[in-house]
């Protein structure tokens, strides 16, 4: 167990070597975007891109930081079960194709995927069907799984781990939360209309106190549920308490888990 206070004395390591890192989203606009603008602009790491419609692998090489090498890839379809079944493809065809082309479209070798060798994020939007419980069980038991971004040793060769990261709706929840320390209140109205009519956008992401932003809501969001801690070589624990919140509190408690991720990969360090 690695139990992690969660305060607000935190700094930015802005020269933090990450290794190679796999965020798997859902769609092919803001999650992209987001991603491409944090850690290329702002943090300097390479970064290599493969959307789901596109046959093109898109490469940005760093002048300053060699060993950081983000990828970003669509999962097999936006449905969250298709992180562990699609009854169209399997699984082990459409990642190796995936890595596959990735690789083939690289010439550095040090470039070049290693997926199992790779910390893994599932950036995921939690969306509720009009079955309340049969989604909640389905998250549960992704929650049980992808509990760590290294994966266990029990993952099969197509099935690789990783850390799931939910929130709802993901991409307005991290947009609010790139821009603004303060609660997301129900009364605004919907999240999406209430990020447009401010002026929330990925191409206002410039500087770093979009990552403070960020960092200072999830910490204050789970401070003010007496959430104080995290054991981050775990999250299925701290997840299920998010989701039982949530469901008290009619899915009105608004957190970007992505930012999960970058306290993971050690960019944001805790100092207690």
């Amino acid at each position: 167990m690695a139990y992690l206070n969660l305060s607000n004395d935190y700094y930015i390591n802005t020269s933090k070597n990450i290794g190679k890192v796999i965020y798997i989203v859902e769609g092919e606009g803001a999650e992209f975007d987001i991603i491409y603008k944090l850690f290329t602009k702002l943090l300097g790491y390479n970064l290599i891109q493969k959307r789901r419609s596109k046959d093109k692998v898109r490469c940005f090489v760093s002048k300053d930081n060699s060993n950081s090498i983000v990828y970003v890839i669509n999962s097999i379809n936006s449905n969250i079960k298709s992180i562990i079944s699609n009854p169209t493809i399997s699984l082990e065809e459409y990642y190796n194709s995936t890595f596959d082309l990735i690789n083939r479209s690289i010439s550095n070798y040090d470039y070049k995927v290693d997926a199992f060798n790779s910390r893994k994020y599932f950036l995921f939007d939690g969306d509720r069907p009009e079955d309340m419980q049969q989604c909640k069980d389905i998250i549960i038991k992704l929650f049980e799984k992808f509990n760590n971004s290294f994966g266990t040793d029990d993952d099969s060769d197509f099935e690789m781990g990783g850390m799931l990261l939910v929130s709802y709706p993901c991409i307005e929840i991290l947009l609010m939360s790139l821009f603004t320390q303060n609660d997301y209140n129900k009364d605004f109205g919907p999240i999406k209309d209430y990020c447009s009519k401010n002026g929330y956008a990925t191409n206002k992401i410039k500087n770093f106190s979009c990552i403070n932003s960020l960092v200072d809501k999830f910490i204050n969001q789970l401070n003010s549920i007496d959430i104080n801690s995290i054991d981050i070589d775990d999250i299925s624990i701290f997840n299920k308490k998010i989701l039982k919140y949530e469901e008290s509190n009619d899915y009105n408690f608004f957190i970007s888990m992505f930012c999960l991720s970058l306290i993971d990969l050690g960019i944001i360090e805790l100092k207690s």
